[in-house]
């Protein structure tokens, strides 16, 4: 806790050896990941996410925010979670995409994530079989996220978060590729409930208690739209392993 009772921010320099830890215990709220990926690097990815161009429906407006791969989490779509034959099939091909065409975002990540995670083991959640290890999202001109947690109800689409995650909270994780013209922040409440503004530059990522806190995105209010990659984290039922997916 700093000095106000507040459980803090801090960038991944000065974060405690198990930090994964400490977030799911309520004694940090996140963690900033300075230039997890650099802007040559970004621009990479950016290419490799322009080349794919086929983008996943989150929303029934065709014009909201959308995504590269399906992602495995409640939307309005599916608010239940996507449907395992509507997930599963394609989730190691895109795992693959993701792997190779944003290199080095995956041995980066795991790298960082292992780092922060205590003498836990660090894997993408391939139980009961491979899900996909992040998804890229666009923001476009007008829209951005509302407040939420990621916090979910049993259901036969989300079974195999609640059979191998330690559902005390999830993790939510990203890295920003593309910064919006303007507006597009991230705001993160804090333990009290009053929320804040996390300042994200190009490459960087954050890693935060998206299961208890609620957060935001502001509406993107100019060009370009705002790109990011990421998914969610958690550790094992078993608490010597973290997982993380998308």
């Amino acid at each position: 806790m700093d000095t106000t009772g507040r459980a803090p921010w801090l960038t991944d320099d000065r974060a405690p050896a198990d930090a994964v830890g400490q977030l799911y215990r309520g004694r940090l709220d996140g963690i900033i990941l300075k230039q997890l990926l650099t802007p040559d690097e970004c621009a990479t990815c950016m290419a490799a996410v322009v080349a794919h161009g086929r983008w996943e429906p989150v929303y029934p407006d065709p014009h909201a925010p959308k995504s590269i791969g399906v992602m495995y989490s409640p939307t309005p779509i599916h608010p239940t979670g996507p449907p395992r034959d509507y997930y599963f099939p394609d989730a190691a091909q895109d795992a693959r995409w993701v792997r190779e065409a944003l290199h080095p975002l995956i041995p980066r990540f795991e790298e960082k994530l292992s780092a922060l995670s205590g003498t836990r083991s660090v894997g993408s959640l391939d139980q009961p079989e491979q899900h996909r290890l992040a998804t890229v999202r666009e923001m476009d001109v007008g829209y951005g996220a509302p407040a939420h947690v990621d916090t979910y109800e049993p259901s036969d689409g989300l079974a195999s978060l609640f059979a191998h995650t330690d559902r005390t909270t999830q993790l939510s994780w990203y890295v920003l590729l593309q910064p919006p013209g303007s507006g597009g922040e991230l705001e993160v409440a804090d333990r009290s409930g009053a929320m804040r503004v996390v300042p994200l530059e190009a490459g960087d990522g954050v890693l935060f208690d998206g299961g208890r806190l609620q957060h935001c995105v502001t509406c993107v209010a100019s060009s370009p739209p705002r790109v990011t990659v990421g998914g969610f984290a958690g550790i094992a039922r078993t608490g010597n392993h973290v997982y993380y997916w998308s």
